[in-house]
């Protein structure tokens, strides 16, 4: 890697070789016109075409040539290396901006649903709010929650828990295509009209270690997690407060982040 100095004469040296002798794409062509102008000012100088043009028209052409150099090293070679130098910015820059957003807010439509079932138990359903931050769409989403601990407990389960998009019984539910401006929701728990409370993980699969975590009323602290199978994609994270009270209407789920 170079780490010399910068210094005018190495930024001059450097717009003078790429001005006449980068190749590649359009810079080929300003490349071959640079040429051009050097071999007319060249014949001109030694007095090659003198007999084959008038001397008016070879003044023409000569101050042509000499103004396209002039042009192309001062304004269109470094403006081009400037908008070089932003593109790989920006792109450095993408590679730490958030994809994705995670949010909850119960006043958000979506992230409380309270069913109200003809046959079956009625429920709560708490989901968080997943949007896609760039353009177009984001495959191969998934959800997980990575830690849950009480007042008095800790969640210990090894590996994290997958956790179903919305709805979980379609295919899709584990592996999301996220479109730009389009929310998605990921199922979190819900709370029965009876007042238990249960993860919504995949498969409802639970540990036995945290099997009856929920067991008593309490302040619940959950934290998941929603990633890509895209590479580079950041993995985003979202803190969530279960204050339980083991009646569907009193119990509350809150994001602290969102309230600070």
């Amino acid at each position: 890697m170079d780490t010399k100095e910068p210094t005018f004469e190495r930024y001059a040296v450097t717009v003078l070789k790429r001005s006449i002798m980068h190749w590649g794409g359009s810079d080929t062509w300003f490349a071959l016109a640079s040429y051009f102008a050097i071999a007319i000012l060249a014949l001109a100088g030694i007095g090659v075409i003198e007999s084959a043009i008038s001397d008016a028209f070879q003044r023409v052409l000569s101050w042509i040539a000499i103004g396209w150099l002039l042009l192309l090293m001062v304004i269109i070679t470094p403006f081009r290396m400037w908008a070089e130098g932003q593109e790989e910015v920006a792109k450095l820059k993408s590679r730490f901006d958030p994809v994705l957003r995670l949010t909850f807010d119960p006043k958000v439509t979506g992230c409380r649903v309270q069913t109200n079932l003809n046959q079956g138990p009625n429920a709560i359903y708490y989901r968080v709010r997943v949007e896609y931050l760039g353009t177009g769409t984001l495959s191969g989403c998934f959800g997980r929650l990575v830690d849950v601990t009480g007042d008095n407990t800790q969640g210990g389960f090894g590996n994290s828990l997958p956790l179903p998009f919305a709805a979980s019984e379609d295919a899709d539910a584990t592996s999301k295509v996220l479109i730009s401006g389009t929310p998605e929701f990921l199922d979190i728990g819900f709370i029965t009209q009876g007042g238990a409370f249960h993860l919504k993980t995949v498969g409802g699969r639970i540990p036995n270690s945290i099997s009856k975590l929920f067991s008593n009323p309490g302040s619940y602290r959950l934290r998941v997690q929603v990633a890509s199978s895209v590479p580079n994609t950041p993995t985003e994270t979202i803190n969530l407060v279960l204050n339980y009270t083991k009646d569907w209407q009193t119990t509350e789920m809150t994001c602290p982040e969102e309230n600070s």
